[in-house]
């Protein structure tokens, strides 16, 4: 089972999870288990936190549009919009499926794939997305409270 867990280094050389899911996969491990680990140096933790922050505020406002495929009503889902925004934003690979239709496939954020200056730049290209497609239709909001609310939201990160 394949799980990302963030680390930080701690005294005497310890490496020690910064979030609470990192905690709790830890102390899900029983003593003198092993596991493997491919590690990279983690790029700014609270941009990414950020990020998501943006990406959760956006979510809670955005009210899909109702729709049916073969009698099954669709569901709002976090994790195709954050890949629609991802896409959006212009990073995403092209591809084929099995019919032979292009496709386009967000670029993974992981944090060994992507540094801290393409981050940046998937963030405020999602900003402008969100704000276009999103909060701009919120009564009230202009793009700097969005940006206010975002940083306010990672006072609690």
């Amino acid at each position: 089972m394949s799980k990302q867990v963030i680390l930080r280094k701690g005294n005497h050389n310890t490496l020690v999870p910064v979030d609470q899911q990192g905690l709790e996969y830890i102390q899900s491990l029983r003593t003198g288990q092993e596991i493997r680990a491919d590690l990279v140096k983690a790029r700014n933790i609270k941009f990414h936190r950020k990020f998501f922050s943006l990406l959760n505020m956006a979510y809670e406002y955005w009210e899909p549009p109702k729709g049916e495929y073969k009698g099954r009503t669709t569901e709002k889902n976090f994790e195709k919009f954050r890949s629609d925004v991802t896409v959006m934003a212009g990073f995403y690979d092209v591809v084929s499926n099995l019919k032979g239709d292009v496709q386009l496939v967000p670029k993974s954020i992981s944090f060994g794939n992507m540094d801290d200056a393409q981050f940046e730049e998937l963030y405020r290209a999602a900003f402008s997305v969100l704000w276009k497609m999103v909060m701009r239709h919120v009564q009230g909001w202009t793009e700097s409270e969005m940006e206010r609310v975002v940083n306010g939201m990672m006072e609690y990160a």
